[in-house]
């Protein structure tokens, strides 16, 4: 388990979190209906999330698409799914998709809270990491959400929310920041899916890096063909760049490292594909800048690896640090929960409303409880209930007396229980 060390909260640091982003940033709480269809749902939503902004250049076209983001937040030992988004074109935009592919869901205004982010008291202690990847981005991370048919087997935020789940004082944010990819993302100018692909399956190689001079080797040909499909099954298919970070936070130091460790170990596990690809957790330089991105939502690594610092870094690396994945793939990690596929405790689930619509002449009523229709019932009111539905008269044992008993055949016992009358129907009695 890799170990992460976190700082003690200054009173700086403290009033960081609470200046929050910036005023015109949005930032709204959902929650979703409790029996939505989870994942699948999810990946329409990003199908229809995926809108591309681009500013045509000389060399090369520049992707202007927006930043948004989902988090899910666990505060006072419970889970609120928030989400981000840059101006009020997307708000609208992301509003009306929500409801239409999550029907059901209440959507809040907004974060109550001026600092539209968690809170953290001097002198507690918090933990943050960037997830990067293990291999070059061209490997899809594993999806456990998906059977060998691509249908939805199992909803992997039952395993990492679940470990999130501390009913302690721990507080959590998980953070993802994505925006849609440029059409051509599979393909650098030195290297493609399709090559890279080629090198997995014929040789076994894969993630290159100190400019190939050092690189992992596949042994098992099943995997080394399983790969190389699922890589060159990326080419043409819309994609969205992903950055994700974790911040844990707890007054004891101890408990707020663990934790976060944790919460890693169940990422890099339940994402690790056939050929070792998945989710780790790298421990930033500085910490108080990381936590000031998470704030702000500011993006780090969102666009592929370009001209000649691209290149070296690439060449370098591995592109280990840059993640772009396919829609299907992003909503394995990235997605709205439902209570058919996941059992959590603690999320605040929105009951789906009753379908359809009133006629425009219909009458409104307000609700009243059993006991104010009782009180407010007359002698008359209620001689009529007994003449007319005497099959209800157990709900009006109070109201009944003695002289309505008998003229209506009803036994009252000392308790005052009633027993319903005989009634007549065709000469026989029942």
């Amino acid at each position: 388990m890799k170990s992460f060390d976190a700082i003690q909260v200054s009173d700086r640091l403290a009033r960081a979190f609470d200046e929050g982003p910036r005023e015109d940033d949005i930032v709204f709480e959902v929650r979703p209906p409790i029996d939505s269809d989870g994942i699948q749902s999810s990946l329409d939503l990003f199908t229809a999330f995926h809108r591309i902004e681009e500013d045509g250049g000389v060399l090369r076209n520049r992707n202007d698409s927006g930043v948004c983001g989902l988090e899910i937040w666990y505060e006072n030992e419970a889970f609120q799914f928030v989400f981000y988004v840059p101006n009020e074109t997307e708000n609208a935009h992301y509003r009306k998709q929500l409801s239409g592919h999550f029907p059901g869901i209440a959507i809040d205004d907004k974060v109550e809270r001026e600092n539209k982010f968690l809170s953290v008291d001097p002198g507690d202690y918090v933990a943050t990491t960037r997830l990067i990847l293990n291999k070059h981005y061209f490997e899809p991370i594993g999806n456990p959400s998906t059977n060998g048919e691509g249908e939805v087997d199992y909803d992997p935020y039952q395993t990492l929310l679940s470990e999130a789940n501390t009913k302690d004082a721990t507080e959590t944010v998980i953070q993802f920041l994505y925006k849609p990819a440029l059409d051509g993302w599979t393909n650098l100018r030195w290297n493609s899916a399709k090559s890279y692909a080629e090198t997995l399956e014929e040789e076994g190689k894969s993630n290159p890096r100190y400019f190939g001079s050092k690189y992992n080797t596949i042994e098992n040909e099943d995997a080394r063909q399983a790969g190389a499909r699922e890589i060159r099954q990326q080419a043409n298919k819309q994609g969205f760049h992903l950055e994700a970070r974790i911040l844990v936070t707890h007054p004891e130091k101890a408990t707020a490292e663990t934790q976060l460790s944790s919460l890693v170990d169940m990422f890099k596990s339940t994402y690790r594909s056939q050929t070792e690809q998945t989710l780790i957790g790298e421990q930033p330089k500085n910490q108080e800048a990381l936590i000031a991105k998470m704030i702000r939502r500011q993006e780090e690594n969102l666009s592929v690896p370009s001209g000649l610092s691209g290149f070296l870094s690439a060449q370098w690396n591995g592109c280990r640090r840059t993640m772009v994945m396919t829609i299907s793939e992003l909503t394995g990690l990235v997605h709205l929960p439902s209570a058919e596929e996941i059992d959590i405790d603690d999320i605040d689930w929105a009951d789906r409303p009753v379908q359809g619509t009133l006629p425009p002449n219909a009458e409104v009523f307000e609700p009243v409880s059993p006991q104010e229709v009782k009180e407010k019932l007359t002698q008359e009111e209620l001689e009529q209930v007994l003449e007319t539905d005497p099959d209800h008269l157990h709900e009006f044992t109070e109201l009944i007396t003695e002289e309505h008993a008998g003229e209506y055949d009803i036994r009252i016992d000392v308790g005052g229980a009633t027993d319903p009358p005989l009634r007549e129907h065709g000469g026989e009695t029942e």
